[in-house]
């Protein structure tokens, strides 16, 4: 994903190191630039999601109102395809970052929770996890398993990583933005179809006939054709 990239102090040499690794569609990267760099102007046209996952020194995000630091152990997501981004490391900065398609996630949150997430997440920069929380303990596992058991080479196994850590992000993500995803799917529903379930669920001993709840949810009903289907017919079997 193309950005730009400029040291904190001028005519400074950077030692940069940056080692990638994939699994399924996750890109893993670890990386510093071995100086303090301010980065800036992420392509939003190449739709990706980044989860910066800070190893060692700190890091500062741009934020709604101003910047938040992450310090090790501490994490920190962006979608770039739908808002702007910058952050500022330290010359001290080790990161395991990760890369996602936006689509992949946005597949993966239908896939999981049964409705499409809006921009009341996908545009909220947040700070998660943290020393001994469940995200860091689960990059670990990805990391090891990637490196010492082929996750590239292995398709099931790249799958089974790529799935967890989406599914953990979302999770993550949405506790911190405040998006509800376990009844999101509910809220999402057309309005008919919510006052069926309440009516189903107050009704539940006395199970009210369709039409009574179509008259009362005013959802149209087809007419189901009742026109009857002529079967062939045999000929009797000649007897002589």
């Amino acid at each position: 994903m193309p950005y730009q990239v400029r040291p904190l102090v001028r005519l400074s040499r950077p030692d940069a190191t940056m080692i990638s690794a994939r699994a399924g569609r996750v890109t893993m990267t670890r990386f510093s630039y071995g100086t303090g760099i301010h980065l800036d102007r992420l392509d939003p046209e190449a739709g990706n999601i980044i989860v910066l996952n800070t190893l060692a020194g700190a890091l500062d995000h741009q934020v709604d109102c101003g910047s938040v630091s992450t310090g090790a152990g501490e994490s920190f997501v962006v979608d770039c395809s739908r808002t702007e981004y910058w952050l500022e490391g330290d010359p001290d900065h080790m990161q395991l970052n990760l890369t996602i398609a936006h689509d992949v996630m946005a597949e993966t949150a239908e896939r999981w929770y049964g409705f499409v997430l809006d921009d009341a997440l996908w545009t909220a920069r947040v700070k998660f996890g943290g020393p001994g929380s469940a995200w860091l303990s689960l990059l670990d596992y990805a990391a090891r398993t990637v490196v010492q058991s082929g996750a590239a080479e292995n398709a099931a196994l790249a799958r089974h990583i790529e799935e967890i850590l989406c599914v953990e992000l979302l999770r993550q993500w949405a506790g911190a933005a405040g998006v509800a995803l376990e009844s999101g799917a509910r809220c999402a529903a057309p309005g008919y179809v919510r006052r069926a379930e309440e009516i189903m669920a107050a009704e539940a001993r006395e199970a009210p006939a369709i039409g009574a709840m179509v008259w009362i949810t005013w959802m149209p009903v087809a007419p189901m054709p009742m026109t009857p289907t002529r079967l062939p017919s045999r000929s009797s079997p000649s007897l002589g």
